[in-house]
């Protein structure tokens, strides 16, 4: 199974900034809110659901919208 490189995810080439959040276990994708969904790049969002099958709560957000991403692939908005 191949691996996604850093290049491929850089946030210039996939509009999605991935991040550990420091202050708790989750993992964070960080959207331009003009490009809310950009975390539904292919890319991005196979990388999320990696990230939520190692058990990582996975948010992705965009200005004041949130939406959580689960290890079967579905996603939510998230509170």
């Amino acid at each position: 199974v191949p691996t996604l490189s850093g290049a491929q995810l850089r946030p210039d080439k996939v509009g999605t900034l991935l991040m550990d959040d420091p202050d708790s276990d989750e993992y964070h994708a960080v959207c331009d809110p003009e490009k809310p969904f950009s975390w539904r790049n292919p890319l991005v969002f196979k990388h999320l659901v990696s990230e939520a099958k190692a058990d990582r709560i996975v948010v992705a957000k965009a200005g004041l919208r949130a939406w959580r991403i689960f290890a079967d692939g579905s996603w939510q908005e998230w509170a």
